[in-house]
């Protein structure tokens, strides 16, 4: 039941970075990307993730990740214009 879940706002997360690509709105587009930048400094700070290689690669990946979805639908919308 977990895994849906999961899957569920993987597929939500995913679907509302493209639509602010498509909205060409980079404000709306930078919300999530900050808001996972600070929930990682907040475990990190509180000590419930360990300062190692993995655990800095995995949010990076997931920033650089969420922008890479709002520029492919900024750039589909770009050429449906």
């Amino acid at each position: 039941m977990s895994l849906i879940i999961e899957l569920f706002l993987i597929i939500i997360v995913g679907s509302l970075q493209w639509y602010t690509g498509i909205k060409r709105n980079i404000l709306l587009g930078s919300i999530l990307p900050i808001l996972s930048i600070i929930g990682f400094l907040y475990l990190l700070m509180n000590g419930q993730i360990n300062f190692s290689i993995r655990d800095i690669i995995a949010p990076i990946l997931l920033v650089f990740g969420l922008f890479a979805i709002y520029f492919d639908g900024e750039h589909r919308s770009n050429n449906k214009k």
